[in-house]
């Protein structure tokens, strides 16, 4: 087996210096590449009408997809915050140390979270609030469809 390679790196070897030595054959091989790439480049495809947008959409999805990331670990984060901060008030009002009134706390966030007007927090609010959100984060940007596209993936796998 070891000599069978060693013949096959000898025979490589020699052809590759015939071709050296040879200049007349590397001038025709080059040439002919040469020719070859021309002829290929004159006859290349026009670009389709639409290449001119694949940027942007790209860029549109891109941009969501890291937006959608960053607004999923921010809404953990929040929640996380929001979470924590409940436990520790529950913790002091059960030693005593302070009394919450729970019920005003969630009637102010209420009011604060309605967005229709009509005095409840429901799910209109919510696609209220975030058709305000995207409609942010969208703002000067070109293909708004690739953005919600990439938004919706970064959100749900980020």
């Amino acid at each position: 087996a070891i000599n069978t390679a060693t013949n096959t790196n000898t025979t490589t070897e020699s052809k590759q210096n015939s071709l050296s030595n040879n200049p007349s054959i590397a001038t025709s091989a080059m040439t002919d590449s040469n020719k070859a790439n021309e002829d290929s480049s004159e006859s290349s495809v026009q670009p389709a009408p639409f290449s001119k947008y694949v940027g942007p959409i790209s860029f549109g999805v891109i941009m969501g997809g890291c937006a959608g990331v960053a607004s999923k670990k921010l809404t953990k984060a929040v929640a996380g915050l929001v979470g924590v901060s409940f436990i520790g008030l529950q913790v002091l009002q059960h030693y005593g140390y302070i009394q919450v009134d729970w019920m005003k706390i969630q009637g102010d966030v209420e009011k604060s979270l309605d967005q229709d007007g009509d005095g409840k927090f429901d799910a209109k609010d919510v696609e209220i609030l975030r058709q305000k959100y995207m409609a942010v984060l969208q703002q000067s940007i070109f293909a708004g469809s690739g953005f919600i596209a990439g938004f919706a993936a970064g959100f749900r796998w980020g």
